[in-house]
């Protein structure tokens, strides 16, 4: 049974609504920047509080501003804490700091398939070099084809 993928719902319209512009991107050398864009979108949309299993209502998303200055995490004040309460608050930052950095790393992973497949389906099998994939001469063999 084939991998289902970490997204669904309104995650995996956003995210393929998100692919041509991410293509573009790619293709234009800029695909790290359009990475980092959707991420940041992403993240508007659905805060890392909210599980991957509960979709966001609609009138949350419909009211997302993309243009919007992204709201800073405060880091816990020393000062301001008692000891085991700082320590409590610094391991909740560093946890969602950890959740955060997984997330980006599943969206960009997600495109990087996405592409992958893309390319796959369009029957790309030239190498950069405009030289024939040595894969696909493999194959080509293997199953009795003559290679064109």
């Amino acid at each position: 049974m084939p991998n289902p993928g970490n997204f669904h719902g309104s995650r995996l319209e956003f995210l393929l609504g998100e692919k041509p512009a991410y293509e573009l991107a790619a293709a234009a050398g800029q695909g790290a920047e359009a990475i980092s864009n959707i991420q940041r979108q992403y993240f508007k949309r659905y805060p890392i509080e909210l599980p991957l299993n509960v979709e966001p209502t609609a009138e949350f998303l419909a009211n997302v501003d993309d243009d919007a200055a992204d709201v800073d995490i405060q880091e816990p004040d020393v000062d301001k804490l008692i000891p085991e309460e700082y320590r409590e608050a610094v391991e909740r930052m560093e946890a969602r700091r950890a959740i955060v950095n997984f997330r980006k790393d599943q969206i960009q992973r997600w495109f990087k398939y996405q592409k992958a497949k893309t390319a796959h389906k369009n029957n790309d099998t030239k190498s950069k070099e405009g030289l024939p994939n040595p894969y696909e001469i493999l194959t080509q063999k293997l199953i009795g084809q003559e290679h064109t």
